[in-house]
């Protein structure tokens, strides 16, 4: 978590350099900062998505009279997404509890206990979780992380704005409406690793540092010596099985825990951060085999040109599949996880 002392404290470093993907990149006038945070609450976690009954039902309706080859996003599948399993499970929902919750918010210091409240509410239908944490217990973290991981759940931190004066970060909240702004909006220390666990991470306001001891740690030197290298290697071994990649984890390693790096200010206008924000490769190339893909010259154009509507249709079509794809693999888990 984030270390503990006065607020708002944020330092510009120039001429950092910082080892990403194999790439010596200089992060010139960015801020890499140091936040502090007084008195983190412990985690709100709530339901910010609610789909009622009527809406839900009005879906199952529609989804069930269209046939497979007339959906708007055939032309963009390989192969067919059987919708049954998900349908069967909206159904059930639907009797169980008369409403889906699509998306969670988790807000707070990460806390024993968080891990609970996440998992009752995926089972009302989760695709989404919304982070705002300024980290919290390592262990809680992990294990939802690979909560979220298996039920294929997408995560979202804030975005970073690295131009706001006082390097604010802004989030979006339901509907747009925004939802924190200014320093304590972000996904940091362990929240990160809640974060990396997505099968789609969205968000740039993400501080990385390594873990540090609590506070009213009283073991001896060798104690701490042979404890900090276990919690090191699971660690390390949870975001190499969460498909970060080593630049990132070495970065979070060499960064101290009185330190945040955010990933958004490492973005130096001649870089990207596509190698860790967006789908991890195994879920990248598995949704590939359902849906096609923008060719290097199609994908280039969009990037180039933004607004051109061919592109733009395209790109909208195939992340529809890949949602369809995702819906069918959340559903077969969380009846996985009921037997």
């Amino acid at each position: 978590m984030l270390p503990k002392g006065a607020s708002d404290l944020v330092r510009t470093v120039k001429n950092e350099q910082r080892l990403i993907g194999g790439k010596m990149k200089v992060i010139s006038g960015l801020l890499v900062g140091i936040l502090f945070s007084i008195g983190a609450q412990a985690a709100d976690v709530s339901c910010n998505k609610l789909i009622p009954r009527e809406i839900v039902q009005q879906v199952l309706q529609k989804v069930t009279q269209s046939d497979e080859t007339s959906s708007p996003i055939a032309k963009y599948r390989k192969r067919p997404i059987d919708p049954g399993r998900l349908l069967a499970q909206w159904n059930q929902l639907l009797q169980n509890k008369g409403e889906l919750c699509l998306s969670v918010l988790l807000r707070g210091e990460i806390r024993a206990g968080d891990y609970s409240k996440i998992q009752r509410l995926i089972g009302s239908g989760v695709m989404h979780i919304d982070l705002i944490s300024p980290g919290g217990d390592l262990t809680e973290a992990m294990k939802i992380g690979r909560l979220v991981r298996s039920h294929f759940i997408e995560t979202e931190a804030p975005k970073f704005f690295k131009n706001l004066v006082g390097g604010s970060f802004l989030g979006n909240g339901v509907n747009g409406d925004r939802a924190c702004e200014g320093p304590d909006c972000v996904c940091a220390s362990a929240c990160f690793f809640v974060w990396a666990a997505g099968v789609d991470r969205e968000g740039t306001a993400v501080g990385l540092h390594r873990p540090s001891f609590r506070s009213d740690y009283d073991g001896t030197a060798a104690d701490a010596e042979l404890q900090y290298a276990r919690a090191v290697k699971e660690a390390r071994d949870y975001l190499e099985e969460m498909e970060v990649p080593t630049g990132y984890v070495d970065l979070l390693m060499r960064t101290k825990s009185k330190e945040i790096v955010v990933l958004g200010a490492l973005h130096d206008g001649e870089g990207s951060l596509d190698d860790i924000v967006g789908y991890p490769p195994s879920i990248d190339e598995w949704l590939d085999t359902y849906c096609i893909a923008l060719t290097p010259q199609e994908l280039a154009r969009y990037r180039s040109h933004p607004i051109d509507q061919a592109m733009v249709e395209k790109q909208v079509g195939i992340k529809m599949c890949r949602n369809s794809a995702l819906s069918v693999a959340r559903a077969k888990a969380m009846a996985s996880a009921e037997h």
